[in-house]
């Protein structure tokens, strides 16, 4: 059993309208089931939403596929699950001399490993309000030192800032398959032939314009 789910709240409800059909095409091509939802949580940016519904998910399937909402599928012919022989299977985008991974298209397999990634994913409250959010806290379990350039305290103490790097041995990073960037192609890091093209960290017009762009 398969899912893919994706959650679009507040204005990003209007992405999720966009991209929501594409996914519905994939989930039947496929045989995922669709879940979505333009419901946010309290108390944090609605980044974090993915996280509680990933953690429902990966108990009650074998195989679970998120896809941000301002991402369309472009290319549904084959199946993103063939390609996840590991635990986690996510896409790196190249940021300066730093492959970062991204939590915008990412397959996880049901169990043990991912229960416990995500639910300290949710744990790790000091991300809650950072640049990158959810993606920062995974960052950490795989075992990278984030950017201190993001880090408001880090500049008021006028110290030198701290590159983005992967610092640590990881079994989360260990157990992680990083996908070829045709599944999830961004504005800084573009693949020749997208099967998932993301608009992300742009005004939502403009990623609207872009998602039906991609679309033709």
């Amino acid at each position: 059993m398969k899912a893919l789910c994706s959650i679009g709240s507040g204005p990003h409800a209007d992405l999720l309208a966009v991209s929501r059909p594409t996914f519905a095409a994939y989930a039947e091509r496929h045989g995922y089931e669709l879940i979505t939802s333009t419901e946010s949580v309290r108390d944090r940016p609605p980044a974090w939403a993915k996280l509680p519904m990933l953690r429902e998910a990966v108990d009650a399937y074998e195989l679970v596929l998120w896809i941000d909402a301002d991402a369309v599928i472009v290319d549904d012919r084959d199946d993103v699950a063939d390609l996840a022989d590991r635990e986690l299977a996510l896409v790196r985008h190249r940021n300066g001399e730093v492959a970062v991974p991204n939590t915008g298209v990412m397959v996880l397999r049901g169990g043990t490993f991912a229960r416990e990634l995500l639910d300290r994913m949710w744990a790790a409250k000091r991300y809650a309000d950072h640049p990158w959010w959810e993606n920062a806290a995974l960052l950490d379990l795989l075992g990278y030192d984030l950017p201190s350039a993001l880090e408001p305290r880090w500049r008021r103490l006028g110290r030198p800032a701290r590159p983005l790097r992967h610092a640590r041995p990881s079994r989360f990073f260990d157990g992680t398959r990083f996908l070829p960037l045709e599944w999830n192609s961004g504005y800084l890091d573009r693949a020749d032939r997208p099967r998932i093209v993301h608009c992300l960290g742009v005004p939502v017009e403009q990623r609207l314009r872009d998602m039906r762009a991609a679309l033709g």
